[in-house]
């Protein structure tokens, strides 16, 4: 065998160490669902008609609205007013944070990056502007196909295809700051607009007054149903940390509780026993064809964070 230099293997030993990057970091909040997960219903977690964000960007099943994205961005650097050079080096001051804000190591370079941030910023903000103002075009595609709005909402709430909410509400901000302070009515928040825009999935009188952090749309989807509660239970730093198992409605009818509906309601979790006389009031919930996909995405961030971060 070969003498060895025991130096050698040291330092590559060492700058293998110093290019080690940890799996999560305190700024991760966008995951690649699991495959233990994911393999239960793949389709649930892949964007249908658009991609957003880093994973699924150059996905060639998504590539006919790649074209549609990028009308939409430049009607919105249209809109704000500003030069493209000014709202590139405004995303280029937030590109790293972004770029943190993701699991796994995006195969995309700072330039790549930037233009998706950009072009899927400026559609996702023009959108929603569009539906705010009502101001669909005769030969917006968008507007003229019922399934693809429907798709487009759906893929928007995904677990995978997100950008950080902290970047569509800064370029929001710098692109119409000037008109929002004299108008603020006419460019109401960025969380105004999302909230009007997911009004289908938002439960009744939802209004986000918490003041605590957005990391996404799908964090902002899971926030709609941890509304306050009436079960007892302890929330620290945005995560609950006492899990409650319940027994199911099956085992519960065996053991003589009887079920009541709260139509007015709408708080997933709003579940209420009443020892008198033996009633669980549960709230009016609507099921329809999203509505597995959206749980399945909720139970996906909550498996790869939520659920998992410690006290």
């Amino acid at each position: 065998m070969a003498n060895r230099n025991p130096n050698h293997v040291a330092i590559k030993i060492k700058a293998m160490f110093e290019e080690a990057q940890p799996l999560f970091t305190n700024e991760c909040c966008i995951y690649k669902v699991p495959n233990e997960i994911r393999k239960l219903n793949k389709g649930a977690y892949t964007p249908k008609v658009v991609s957003v964000g880093g994973f699924h960007h150059g996905d060639k099943r998504l590539l006919n609205m790649e074209g549609q994205k990028q009308i939409y961005c430049k009607m919105f650097i249209d809109r704000s007013k500003k030069s493209l050079e000014t709202l590139v080096e405004e995303v280029e001051g937030l590109e790293d944070q972004v770029r943190c804000s993701y699991s796994h190591k995006l195969r995309l370079s700072e330039d790549e990056h930037v233009m998706v941030i950009l072009v899927d910023c400026g559609f996702i903000i023009e959108l929603f502007l569009r539906y705010h103002f009502k101001q669909w075009k005769d030969d917006d595609a968008i507007s003229l196909s019922p399934w693809l709005r429907s798709d487009i909402r759906l893929d928007l709430l995904l677990l995978e295809n997100q950008l950080p909410f902290f970047v569509l509400e800064k370029l929001y901000d710098f692109a119409f700051a000037s008109r929002r302070l004299s108008n603020s009515a006419q460019y109401p928040p960025f969380i105004d607009l999302t909230l009007a825009y997911f009004k289908d999935n938002v439960p009744p009188n939802f209004s986000h007054t918490s003041g605590g952090p957005i990391n996404h749309f799908t964090d902002l989807l899971r926030s709609f149903y941890l509304q306050p509660y009436t079960i007892n239970r302890t929330i620290q730093r945005g995560f609950i940390e006492e899990l409650i198992e319940l027994n199911s409605a099956t085992e519960l009818y065996e053991s003589r509780v009887k079920f009541k509906v709260d139509s007015a309601s709408g708080k997933l979790l709003d579940l209420r026993f009443s020892d008198d006389d033996g009633t669980l009031t549960i709230p009016k919930i609507k099921v329809d064809d999203t509505t597995e996909v959206l749980l399945r995405n909720l139970i996906a961030l909550e498996q790869c964070c939520h659920g998992q971060r410690p006290p």
